[in-house]
């Protein structure tokens, strides 16, 4: 064909924008679509006229819609693509921190161990409480009063 039609330009533009986009090759959308990398070439350059049919191809391989390709150059394909993406890597973040929660006990069986524990711990160095003056205190100054060997304060 002479002479380009503004419709040839900008289809072959989006064409070229989502292929870019996919990190796709001439050559590999060439053997996706059984077509020439010359032939892409000339679409992508708005040298030769595309048919719907072919239109509706190239969207399936790029996983877009045809309507896609009718737009003007550069729009909505980095918003529409951008919040794909965003979304997918947002779905791979969550399920790598589920990976990673499913190997640590959940919080509330850590925090009801953990008191637990601490009970135990808090009864295992609790004084005995009653009438004996015994005291299970290590024998150092309490109560500015001294501890004598057998446990009962100096007079």
């Amino acid at each position: 064909m002479g002479r380009r039609s503004p419709v040839d330009t900008r289809i072959g533009r989006r064409l070229k924008e989502y292929r870019q986009h996919r990190g796709m090759t001439v050559r590999e959308l060439a053997d996706a679509a059984q077509v020439t990398p010359g032939q892409i070439s000339r679409y992508e350059h708005g040298r030769d006229r595309i048919s719907h049919e072919r239109v509706t191809e190239f969207a399936r391989i790029l996983r877009i819609k045809p309507n896609d390709l009718y737009q003007p150059p550069g729009s909505r394909l980095r918003r529409y693509h951008v919040r794909r993406r965003l979304m997918s890597f947002m779905a791979a973040v969550i399920a790598e921190a589920a990976a990673l929660m499913s190997l640590f006990p959940p919080i509330e069986s850590a925090r009801q161990e953990s008191n637990r524990a601490h009970g135990s711990l808090e009864r295992a160095h609790a004084r005995p409480r009653g009438n004996d003056e015994r005291t299970t205190e290590p024998r150092h100054v309490s109560s500015n009063k001294f501890v004598s060997n057998c446990g009962r304060p100096d007079a």
